[in-house]
């Protein structure tokens, strides 16, 4: 009985398109930005295996708050401009009390890499503007590998201590503790074309809907605890982590829909079916 009262709940929220958004595109150690009132209809994998740092400065910069971040060499980063693979997007914020993101498009294409190589196809919400910490939670495709999941995170990009990587989050500027990240996911049925996703907070857990395709009336359901064993994954130095399912409805945080690519010469598009993500419609509820 609780569980179909959420999924009405669930059904019946407000679900808004957004109206304010920066178009970013960064490739060939150069930054585009620009102001726009829609999300653009398609997103395809940059060309160039160069993305923009160095003598391309993007807008955002590490914030002085909470997890400071740090250079490889433990060096603090505060204040200056993080290098941004290559990437095509379009990011909307900031917004208040996102309790779900419904995206009607397609995640499609294929591409071929080495180990380690990724084309991933994204629409998600992120707490911080220059995806440096925070929650996150949303849908993703890798193009390379073929997964496509509904994941989470906490204190997001900032890595975490396992003996082969090291955090470069802290707990105070430049020093402190090693903040680590930990992430979740459940992989999803995937078919081409243009489906309709969309996953809500309800409580404690994520209510999963797959439309397919778009015009479909009876959606796959499925309710995600995302702390689950065996869907949520603790970094080894952080074994009590959890996702806080309970803070997400009165965080601010942001929206992004787009393709980022692995900076590597190795990765290639298929000739017929290249990476691309395809938008009809993205909305969210607040």
């Amino acid at each position: 009985m609780r569980s179909l009262v959420l999924a009405a709940m669930a059904v019946l929220l407000p679900w808004k398109p957004l109206t304010t958004w920066t178009y970013f595109r960064y490739q060939g150690n150069r930054a585009i930005e620009t102001a726009e009132t829609t999300p653009r209809q398609v997103y395809e994998m940059p060309p160039s295996s160069r993305g923009c740092g160095g003598t391309c400065t993007v807008a955002c910069a590490y914030a002085d708050r909470f997890p400071w971040f740090v250079s490889p060499g433990g060096g603090d980063l505060t204040g200056t401009h993080p290098y941004r693979n290559p990437s095509a997007g379009s990011v909307s914020g900031p917004l208040r009390g996102v309790a779900g993101l419904e995206f009607t498009g397609g995640f499609d294409g294929r591409a071929t890499g080495a180990a380690g190589d990724y084309v991933w196809e994204v629409v998600f919400f992120h707490e911080r503007k220059c995806y440096a910490g925070g929650n996150e939670f949303g849908f993703r495709r890798d193009a390379v590998g073929g997964a496509f999941q509904l994941y989470w995170s906490i204190n997001s990009n900032c890595g975490l201590d396992d003996g082969q990587l090291t955090s470069v989050c802290r707990s105070s500027r430049g020093t402190g503790k090693h903040v680590q990240e930990s992430t979740g996911a459940i992989n999803l049925h995937y078919s081409p074309g243009v489906n309709k996703y969309r996953v809500t907070v309800a409580r404690d857990r994520f209510f999963v809907e797959l439309f397919e395709p778009y015009t479909s009336t009876h959606p796959w359901t499925a309710w995600v605890d995302p702390n689950a064993p065996g869907k949520w994954f603790r970094s080894p130095a952080d074994p009590g982590a959890r996702f806080p399912m309970e803070s997400l409805a009165g965080a601010t945080g942001y929206v992004t829909v787009g393709v980022q690519r692995s900076a590597t010469n190795t990765v290639l598009p298929d000739r017929k079916t290249p990476p691309a993500v395809h938008v009809r419609s993205l909305r969210v509820a607040l």
